[in-house]
């Protein structure tokens, strides 16, 4: 999600499900989420580091640079050897055409962000963190020690932000983009060892992300505020159903409940108390914000008359809801530009998650246009100026990466 300065990235959490059938069940212990209580324990420990690629791919070199974050290895734009992409990497990375095309190959590709010359994305299979020039060149930023798995990711100044789950605890991961050692932000200790970090954004210096549950009837969600600077991190709202997707913009954090009601927000700086804006009942996930509209993905068709996933939008103060396009299999992430609207929608199993595709509809309505189709179970998305970047899972043999392509007309 999008740091200081960077291009819009609204993309909320995705699906921690195991009704939605995660590829090769690499995630299938997450759907046990339990969330920590109010006063869970949060340390600092900035000694613990974030192990990196052998090829030295911690941030130094070029990272961050006007030349789009290329390594500076003689590889000519490829992952340098040891940093391999997935369990299929090393591949170079085309430049961005007026059509759809595969840039890094990435099996396990989970969650994803931007800033201005670069691209973000944790990769469940492999337990690391990558960044992809927007000009070209590949590498790995840090990998996840002892297996714990890397969830979603921000980027806040020069510093990528991720969550990460481990067996008894989870943590804020930090790698700073100027060459300095990785470590951690934060570490959790939840009242459940199944809590994980959901979704995480950031804004005016701070990180903000959901925790959640899956179980209920007594939901102990969370929405939470890191301040890096201060190391510490603390609650915004409490006892939500499944909080999933999360946007920060301007004095509000929104976010949606998938248990609902669908959208929520409370004061950045936690005063006063948690307000629903939105009061449909189910299926809420991925938000995004653009000239004070809420838009959201709804997996459920949310009335009798509505079929399949729904692409929302409400006023930002709160309001009924309108249905922008149904019929969705399973949208997930979504973004917002000066023009359109943008989802990636998953597929179903039925088809192998061939049917997934990349869609976008004009903010005065119409028919979605499908730009991409017969994706492997694309996951998340984010959108600037000129170009729509998108990753995919993998599935039924088809490797998983990094997508994109030039905006079309």
């Amino acid at each position: 999600m999008p740091g200081d300065g960077s291009a819009p990235r609204w993309v909320g959490f995705v699906v921690i499900a195991a009704s939605m059938g995660l590829a090769a069940g690499a995630l299938s212990g997450c759907e046990d989420e339990l969330a920590s209580g109010p006063n869970s324990g949060v340390s600092v420990d900035d000694a613990t580091s974030v192990g990196t690629s052998s090829s030295g791919g911690s941030s130094s070199g070029t990272s961050g640079s006007s030349s789009g974050g290329s390594s500076s290895s003689s590889s000519g734009g490829r992952a340098d050897a040891g940093g391999s992409v997935g369990d299929a990497g090393g591949t170079s990375t085309p430049a961005l055409t007026d059509k759809p095309h595969k840039l890094v190959e990435s099996d396990g590709a989970l969650y994803m962000a931007t800033d201005k010359d670069n691209v973000y994305w944790t990769n469940a299979n492999a337990k690391s963190v990558w960044q992809l020039g927007k000009k070209g060149g590949a590498k790995e930023l840090g990998k996840e020690p002892g297996g714990n798995l890397p969830w979603d990711l921000t980027v806040l100044k020069d510093t990528v932000l991720f969550g990460a789950r481990g067996k008894k605890l989870y943590y804020i991961r930090k790698i700073p983009l100027d060459g300095s050692p990785s470590g951690t932000a934060a570490t959790v200790k939840p009242m459940m060892s199944v809590q994980m970090i959901r979704n995480m954004t950031a804004d005016d210096g701070a990180a903000y992300f959901t925790t959640g549950t899956t179980q209920g009837p007594t939901y102990t969600g969370l929405i939470r505020k890191l301040d890096p600077k201060e190391a510490e991190v603390t609650d915004l709202a409490q006892y939500q159903k499944e909080p999933t997707g999360i946007v920060a913009e301007g004095d509000w954090v929104y976010w949606t409940t998938r248990q609902g009601p669908a959208v929520w927000r409370v004061a950045k700086d936690g005063s006063g108390t948690p307000k629903a804006l939105v009061h449909t009942k189910t299926g809420a996930l991925s938000l995004a914000f653009n000239e004070d509209f809420l838009y959201w993905t709804n997996e459920d068709g949310i009335a009798a008359n509505v079929k399949g996933g729904t692409i929302m939008r409400a006023p930002g103060g709160g309001g009924i809801p309108v249905v922008l396009a149904d019929g969705q299999d399973v949208p997930m992430a979504i973004a917002v530009d000066d023009k359109h609207i943008w989802w990636v929608s998953r597929g179903t199993a039925g088809e192998s998650f061939s049917d997934g595709g990349l869609f976008r509809l004009g903010k005065g309505g119409g028919e979605p246009e499908k730009i991409a189709a017969k994706l492997p179970q694309p996951w998340d998305l984010a959108v600037d100026g000129e170009s729509v970047f998108w990753l995919c899972r993998g599935a039924a043999g088809a490797k998983g990466g990094v997508w994109g392509m030039k905006k079309p007309n």
